[in-house]
């Protein structure tokens, strides 16, 4: 057989070109940004590793709609063409954020020359200490392996209304004259001098005497913030009545680290203030924001000026975000096991669900103790009536002149069966742990029963929103306006006591609780 030529071949003489089956941009690792004319070259594990609320703000509409193409040229006759991203930001507040999220985590996660504070926390992940309230266990406890920043922003509006027979008036237009544009860029000025982070928030809790906005402010000054605190970054957005602020505190996880006489690195942990720093978890990938309407009166006056006060209203948007930062951001490793690209997709799963376990924990704690107080507040709220109502028949049988103790002896019971109930959490005190309460309450209601039997009183039986015990089941009427209803539920009918007559009974006497 004569041998085959395969240059000849229809099969092997076409030559063989790869196929691009990629058709993805190739992810720069460099970006550079424009913003507002000044540039940046930053890594894009940098930039992602920045807060969501920042990074919002950076790239509202994304990262890839911002790119512009720009031609440069080397200085020869080449050209080339430049990713460039313009970006709407104050390049100084950028600056700021960037200089502080890289010095916390050279100092946490170290240097080549310097091993960090994450090198002598390794003890408390191998020694197993104590699990506290909020986490399931130290090695799934973030704040011992991350390092924790606390992301405090505030977006403020401010709106200048000039006083009567000024000088300050728009046209036909609505377009504000120089007198106005004047007296909008004082009032500016004067927003931009008030540093202090708390003292509108804490002026508007002397104001309305809300607790919550007080609770915010203690639970912020306990994990890093101090009262007298200033913002970190504060500036007026160009040709707009705005000023952005941004204050960026390293989160106090109550882990202390000393060191010895003999140099040696020792590290303590305060439990009570891990506690405080886990409540923040909660706002970790997940910011919070609060709004609220701040008015003040302000003089404007010069030196040597008639007073003049004017009325400012500032609209104040508070963003509050938990930031807990990887090494990547001072150590981009690029090297990778290829056997784990197998079970790549199994240890996403793992990681998504331990993440999501403690974040779930943290949430289910909380939302159970909300919960739990509020049960417990319609539990107590029945039981103080059946209290108020045994201590007044009480008062009513003693005082006659026949005493009946059967009534009497219920009465005893009764209060006896509410003394036993519980105050506290059994499980969080030394009381006894197996405590049946819902067995318990059924008691207090039977007995309740009883003595309204013995008494020849229609027992009323509802907690604070009707859900806990039926009308039907206690045999009343549902239709029948009682005593709980109010006077506009109960219409015509009025459940008024009649004035009896000396020595006449009260068997027959029809009572309504």
């Amino acid at each position: 057989m004569a041998a085959v030529n395969l240059a000849n071949s229809p099969i092997t003489q076409v030559s063989q070109t790869p196929v691009q089956t990629n058709l993805q941009p190739q992810l720069l690792t460099r970006l550079l940004l424009d913003l507002r004319g000044k540039r940046f070259s930053v890594d894009r594990e940098n930039i992602l590793s920045l807060p969501e609320s920042v990074l919002l703000c950076l790239f509202p509409n994304g990262l890839v709609l911002s790119r512009q193409s720009a031609a440069l040229s080397d200085g020869g006759d080449n050209d080339y063409d430049e990713e460039l991203y313009g970006v709407d930001f104050d390049p100084e507040c950028f600056e700021y954020v960037l200089t502080f999220f890289q010095h916390a985590r050279e100092e946490f996660y170290g240097t080549p020359n310097n091993p960090g504070l994450l090198a002598a926390q390794q003890q408390l992940l191998e020694g197993g200490s104590p699990t506290s309230d909020f986490g399931p266990s130290p090695s799934q406890n973030p704040l011992l392996t991350k390092q924790a920043i606390i992301v405090l922003r505030e977006e403020l509006e401010y709106f200048s209304i000039p006083p009567k027979n000024g000088k300050e008036a728009t046209d036909a237009r609505g377009i504000a004259n120089d007198a106005l544009l004047e007296l909008k860029r004082k009032c500016g000025d004067y927003l931009l001098q008030k540093r202090n982070i708390f003292t509108a928030l804490q002026r508007n809790v002397n104001k309305e005497n809300n607790l919550a906005e007080q609770h915010l402010i203690d639970m912020l000054c306990m994990s890093g913030f101090d009262r007298d605190d200033e913002w970190g970054y504060r500036a007026m957005e160009p040709s707009r009545c705005c000023i952005s602020s941004i204050a960026l505190v390293l989160l106090k996880t109550g882990i202390v680290h000393t060191t010895s006489p003999s140099g040696e690195r020792q590290v303590t942990v305060d439990y009570s203030q891990m506690a405080t720093a886990q409540k923040l978890l909660l706002f970790w990938r997940k910011p919070a924001r609060k709004c609220w309407w701040d008015g003040i009166e302000v003089d404007l006056a010069g030196p040597g000026e008639p007073e003049k006060i004017i009325k400012l209203w500032a609209r104040r948007v508070w963003t509050l975000e938990l930031s807990l930062g990887g090494s990547t951001f001072c150590n981009y490793k690029m090297d990778f096991d290829l056997e784990e690209l197998v079970n790549v997709e199994q240890a996403f799963y793992e990681d998504g669900y331990k993440d999501g376990f403690a974040h779930g924990r943290i949430h289910g704690s909380i939302e159970g103790r909300a919960l739990g107080r509020e049960k417990g507040f319609e539990m107590w709220e029945e039981l103080g009536f059946y209290e108020g109502f045994a201590i007044m028949w009480k008062a009513i049988v003693e005082s006659q002149a026949v005493q009946d103790e059967r009534t009497l002896n219920h009465i005893r019971h009764l209060l006896e069966l509410i003394a036993q109930f519980p105050r506290e959490n059994p499980s969080a005190t030394d009381g006894p742990a197996d405590l049946d309460i819902p067995k318990l309450f059924r008691q207090i209601r039977s007995r309740y029963k009883l003595l309204c039997a013995t008494l020849g009183v229609r027992p009323t039986l509802r907690a604070a929103d009707g859900s806990s015990v039926s009308a039907e089941r206690d045999g009343v009427d549902p239709s029948e306006p009682t005593a709980r209803d109010g006077p506009r539920a109960q219409g015509a009918r009025k459940n008024v006591w009649a004035v009896q007559s000396p020595g006449e009974t009260l068997a027959n006497t029809e009572l309504n609780f």
